[in-house]
């Protein structure tokens, strides 16, 4: 039962990972072309189980190599369209996984969060200022953590909603900060 369920399985986990990967390529694509426009930036600080990742990345390659060569060498044995359709799935899943934690995510540490032109970038993407409401830094707590920026985003509170709920609130935490000379000089 397990065997017929998990081809299956991987294809769910393979489009869930395509998307991540389409949405932090598009992230990418959108620093690179706001890169020029940076005032203030910071790198990224990397998650608490960031080897681990890795690691994982590392092993999901190794993990495709093998589905590869097995692949071909099923398609060699029996060149129907059915074994194909066994093993293109669990290759597919795996590929999708591979490249989220081999390329992807490392990838998406590599955008500077910060101060640009035309907004802000945080953890959780890039705000326009025009839908900023208020820009504050917050301390960590307890000496050991590393300030973090607090943006509060504009929006219009209903009289069916509490107004505590209606902001959406983005942490970046800001350990190393680079600036453009030419931007401080002015």
């Amino acid at each position: 039962m397990l065997v017929e369920i998990a081809p299956r399985i991987l294809v769910v986990l393979g489009v869930g990972f395509l998307i991540a990967n389409l949405r932090i390529g598009l992230d990418a694509f959108r620093f690179l072309k706001r890169r020029s426009s940076a005032i203030l930036t910071w790198s990224s600080s990397k998650p608490r189980y960031y080897g681990m990742q890795l690691g994982l990345g590392v092993v999901l390659g190794l993990l495709l190599v093998y589905d590869s060569v097995v692949l071909v060498r099923v398609l060699q044995v029996e060149p129907t369209q059915l074994a194909l359709a066994r093993r293109a799935p669990q290759v597919f899943g795996v590929a999708m996984m591979f490249l989220y934690y081999g390329y992807a995510m490392p990838l998406s540490l590599r955008i500077g969060r910060g101060f640009y032109s035309d907004g802000i970038w945080s953890e959780n993407g890039f705000v326009p200022y025009w839908k900023i409401g208020a820009v504050s830094w917050r301390e960590g707590q307890e000496g050991g953590k590393e300030p973090a920026l607090v943006i509060v985003s504009r929006v219009a509170v209903s009289s069916a909603t509490r107004p505590e709920s209606s902001r959406r609130m983005a942490f970046s935490t800001a350990p190393k900060i680079r600036t453009r000379a030419s931007v401080l000089l002015s």
